[in-house]
């Protein structure tokens, strides 16, 4: 046989039911680690019920099961065992979670609602290899036949794996072994009831009901838009006497609807798509990107403007001038920089073109702006984020950041003349001994945005910009593209190019930081650094969302 291997064994028919004890039994014998921990009474059609409002008991069952198996009564739901035998009465890891034998089917759209399915799911959802078995019976009372086959397919996924952790729905028809006509791998079929309540009265003349019911034989089976028409569907299978194999996933997306819902279909909801050029021009609007452990990354798209780049002469610096009308098309931009919660995440993602350190910076705070991050960091963050969410993610172009900061204003600061650290974050100058220096990072959110709705314009960190460095505005675009002879070419092509033949020339920072003084924090401040500078603890980034081309 197989080598042996640890096994959770949980169901929703209760810990005493013939079909769990016969499998657990049958799995010890043929030598493996078999725990079990089931509800303490029957929990069918739980579904993926959690008890949460009362505690969950759990005592040691002995006597029914063989000796090696280790069995416990849990007064909660199916999926409720499954939790807390992975959390707290497992001294080792489980290399399978199985639920079931299950006395009846679990068909179709049964799986909704099934305590067994739902047991083996949790599993899978914690990425352990997990397996329901059902006898597709309410009469039939041997299992052994099924366990048998447990026992087969255990030993075929221990020489074989699965090439990820996925669930494997398995219905075994109430006929003897000879009359079985084999192994079917089918698709997820329909199932339908004719469903009665039956009303009844209390002693005290109070009506309750009994749902009732019987499955409906004859239904047509859906054709599913992406699985080969030839695969069957388990309830099909099942009707002659297959062994039903099921994969099944817990992600319940509907993707022909997904194509179907396109984003003129949603206008007026308040999670709008982030194509800015399909939108009104006049106004900003805040939508967001939710990541998969369910942070978010909040994004302002900006109307569509005109605005003065740059400074005078008079009042700036010299790699500011001249100053020139600039074009902006609409485009979404960050709401705050960058943070190091959202920073991790994405960088614990398959890499594009390198990798990056999840805790890149120096003063540490989920809320507080990511740091210490080169250019090409920045740049494949959004490789990253484009790749995952099918957006793309990109750094905004110097034209483009300073139009968001500035949101309308043609003064140093988006608020007026002056700086002060009710406004922003930044190293005041020595004559104003007033104004606290705060020597560090501080959250995103910490002063009061643009009229944008964007924080953090002003300090805190340099922001990287997407184009090269240039010590003038002459020749300058007239319009928010990135400004780069070197190049003309599709954003997407260009960043790729950039990940795996990294450009020497420097780019561009806006912003000032923690460490800038009043003067390099102002909206037409500009800095620069190589692209692979990162040893600084005031340089960060912030996104933009949106196709781009080179000027």
């Amino acid at each position: 046989m197989s080598k042996a291997c640890r096994v959770l064994i949980s169901n929703d028919d209760g810990i005493l039911a013939i079909g769990v004890r016969t499998l657990a039994n049958t799995l010890a014998e043929a030598g493996h680690h078999v725990t079990v921990v089931c509800p303490d009474r029957e929990r069918s059609a739980t579904g993926h019920g959690l008890t949460i409002h009362q505690p969950i008991r759990v005592d040691p069952v002995a006597d029914i099961y063989h000796a090696s198996v280790q069995a416990w009564a849990c007064s909660g739901t199916p999926s409720d065992c499954v939790k807390l035998a992975l959390s707290a009465l497992l001294k080792e890891p489980p290399d399978f979670v199985l639920s079931g034998i299950n006395q009846g089917a679990n068909l179709g759209t049964d799986v909704l609602y099934s305590g067994t399915v739902s047991a083996a799911m949790e599993g899978a959802i914690e990425g352990f290899p997990s397996i329901a078995f059902s006898l597709t019976s309410f009469q039939h009372q041997d299992f052994s036949v099924a366990a048998r086959f447990a026992v087969q397919l255990l030993a075929q996924l221990i020489d074989v794996p699965l090439p990820e952790p996925a669930l494997l729905n398995v219905n075994i028809p109430p006929v003897p072994e000879s009359d079985i006509v084999g192994v079917a791998l089918t698709r997820q079929g329909l199932r339908r009831y004719r469903e009665q309540f039956e009303q009844r009265y209390d002693p005290r003349g109070k009506g309750y009901y009994w749902l009732a019911g019987e499955a409906v034989e004859e239904v047509e089976q859906p054709i599913h838009p992406y699985v080969d028409g030839d695969i069957p569907t388990d309830v099909e299978a099942i009707r002659q006497n297959y062994i039903t194999l099921t994969p099944l996933q817990y992600d319940l997306s509907h993707a022909p609807l997904l194509k179907h819902l396109n984003r003129d279909r949603l206008q007026g909801f308040s999670l709008r798509s982030p194509n800015p050029a399909d939108y009104d021009d006049q106004h900003p609007y805040e939508w967001c990107e939710v990541l998969p452990s369910g942070l978010t990354i909040d994004m302002i798209t900006l109307p569509r403007g005109q605005f003065w780049m740059g400074s005078k002469a008079e009042t700036g610096y010299r790699e500011e001038s001249p100053r020139h009308r600039v074009q902006i098309a609409p485009v979404a931009i960050g709401k705050y920089p960058v943070t190091q919660a959202q920073w991790r995440i994405v960088a614990q993602w398959d890499k594009v073109g390198r990798e990056l350190n999840p805790e890149p910076a120096h003063f540490r705070g989920d809320d507080h702006p990511v740091e210490n991050i080169t250019w090409l960091d920045a740049v494949e963050f959004c490789a990253r984020l484009s790749l995952k969410t099918g957006k793309l993610y990109r750094l905004p172009t110097e034209a483009e950041w300073e139009y968001a900061c500035r949101a309308g204003t043609e003064t140093p600061f988006f608020w007026g003349e002056h700086l002060s650290p009710d406004h922003a974050n930044y190293r005041p100058v020595a004559a104003d001994e007033q104004s606290p220096w705060r020597e560090s990072t501080t959250p995103v959110t910490s002063f009061a945005p643009n009229a944008f709705g964007l924080h953090d314009c002003h300090g805190n960190v340099w922001e990287w910009c997407s184009d090269r460095w240039h010590s003038s505005y002459q020749a300058a675009p007239q319009t928010g593209r990135i400004w780069d002879e070197q190049l003309r070419q599709s954003y997407s092509t260009l960043r790729l190019k950039w990940l795996h033949t990294p450009p020497n020339s420097d780019r561009v920072l806006r912003g000032g930081s923690w460490y800038s003084n009043p003067m390099l924090c102002r909206s037409a401040s500009r800095y620069h650094f190589h692209p692979y500078n990162h040893y600084t603890d005031f340089i960060g980034m912030r996104l933009a969302c949106g196709e781009m081309l080179v000027d």
